[in-house]
């Protein structure tokens, strides 16, 4: 996959090292052994970027789909939890139950519970959770912008379908912040655009470029 995707006029294992580096940074940062538990649409875009055996590699024992069932648990033997989502709150109250299962099932456990989110984390599931009292069970909350998937040596995809709904009919500016944060890591990998072309009523360049230019000031 890292060949085929050096094969175009750039090269997007660059784009796609930069978000692996980042991803296993994180991973290491939890106590061994780890146990997975992914949102079933997450598990083919970042198992892009990460393979099952590069994850057993930097410690991870287990993967699961993270279900609604009564009866799941983690692993006896892991020390860390970590959950990979979108911000969703159907799957944070997943989440909470998961998690108030485990301390009912291993009630002197110290084992860690994590979340990445993809590509971040809504403040209406930070609430849920404080609202749940499951925050402090939660050791830590990263949001992970995958937000351009390198595809193809020649494509990149925000992997979200449901943008352009949500820009053009809701008015909702949070999936172009995420596209730009994207065009952000692609533009110090690769060097700044010469140009940028837009099309269509919503497609403002200025705007576009002058948001550019305000979170690479914030950044």
């Amino acid at each position: 996959m890292m060949g085929h995707l050096s094969s175009g006029p750039l090269n997007l294992g660059d784009l796609k090292n930069s978000y692996q580096n980042e991803f296993l940074t994180q991973l290491d940062r939890f106590p061994s052994p780890k146990a997975m538990y992914w949102e079933k649409c997450l598990m083919a875009p970042v198992g892009i970027i990460v393979g099952h055996s590069l994850l057993k590699e930097h410690g991870v024992s287990n993967s699961f789909l993270l279900e609604l069932s009564e009866d799941t648990r983690s692993p006896p033997d892991c020390k860390a939890v970590v959950f990979v989502i979108n911000s969703n709150i159907k799957i944070v109250d997943c989440i909470w139950s998961f998690i108030s299962r485990d301390a009912k099932f291993y009630k002197s456990s110290s084992r860690e519970y994590h979340i990445i989110a993809v590509p971040s984390f809504s403040y209406a599931c930070k609430n849920y959770l404080k609202e749940k009292d499951v925050s402090k069970s939660v050791s830590s909350i990263y949001e992970f912008s995958l937000t351009l998937l390198p595809v193809d040596y020649d494509v990149v995809s925000m992997e979200e379908p449901e943008c352009y709904m949500n820009y053009s009919l809701a008015q909702k500016q949070q999936d172009i912040y995420q596209f730009v944060q994207g065009l952000l890591r692609f533009q110090s990998i690769f060097g700044l655009f010469p140009r940028i072309v837009t099309k269509g009523a919503k497609a403002n360049v200025s705007k576009l470029s002058l948001l550019l230019i305000t979170v690479s000031f914030l950044s």
